[in-house]
């Protein structure tokens, strides 16, 4: 397999890292409550720094939104069990308290690590900083005012922008391809190719040859780690 990536002149640890990128993304069944969550740290955060008589200012609330994103934030997460069915995420934030055996901390650390992940994703990517701020300072006057309130970063933000929850049982395979499909678009534009690079019909062995050349991709627009 090394051998043949390297033929596609594929890094064949390139194309490790993205897999393992691929495997510490959210499971489709927690990403409404994992919204809830972001929300929730995202509204706390910026209302315990936000000053009474002005909008912070741009590298102000990046700042922010960097240090809120970060894993470490939501080290208080993590799956239970239900009874019938599947689990659920729990956490702060969230109607349901995760587990406090010692046997839960690594669990804890794949959802932190997940959650941040989703944060950023959000913030930087779909909803853009200065629009997540715009959201948040807009519900801040009206609470301060004692006006209307306006939407903030909240579960509606979750189901009707960002798509993260499902209304209906069956709805949430459509949504998943919708935002699958977008999100490959969106990569394809970033890495300088047609939105259809990613996203036409091919044959097995076509897709392999693009996945290769996604995964290279993905690897060589990262910023390095200082």
């Amino acid at each position: 397999a090394s051998r043949a990536m390297r033929e596609l002149g594929v890094d064949p640890p390139a194309v490790e890292a993205a897999a393992e990128e691929v495997a510490m993304s959210m499971p489709a069944r927690y990403r409404c409550d994992a919204c809830k969550a972001v929300m929730f740290n995202l509204h706390e955060q910026l209302r315990a720094r936000q000053p009474k008589d002005r909008r912070l200012r741009q590298w102000e609330y990046i700042d922010i939104f960097e240090g809120i994103c970060d894993p470490s934030r939501f080290s208080g997460y993590s799956v239970v069990k239900a009874k019938a069915g599947e689990g659920h995420l729990a956490g702060p934030g969230l109607p349901r308290k995760p587990p406090t055996k010692a046997h839960g901390n690594a669990n804890m650390e794949k959802w932190s690590k997940r959650l941040g992940q989703m944060c950023r994703s959000f913030v930087f990517e779909q909803l853009g900083e200065e629009e997540t701020y715009d959201i948040f300072y807009a519900s801040f006057v009206a609470e301060r005012n004692a006006t209307v309130a306006e939407a903030g970063l909240n579960e509606a933000l979750c189901r009707n922008e960002l798509l993260q929850c499902s209304g209906q049982e069956g709805e949430s395979e459509v949504v998943e391809m919708i935002r699958g499909r977008a999100f490959l678009e969106r990569l394809a534009t970033k890495h300088g190719v047609s939105p259809e690079t990613y996203v036409a019909p091919r044959s097995e062995a076509e897709w392999e040859k693009v996945i290769f050349a996604m995964a290279s991709r993905i690897l060589s627009h990262r910023k390095p780690e200082l």
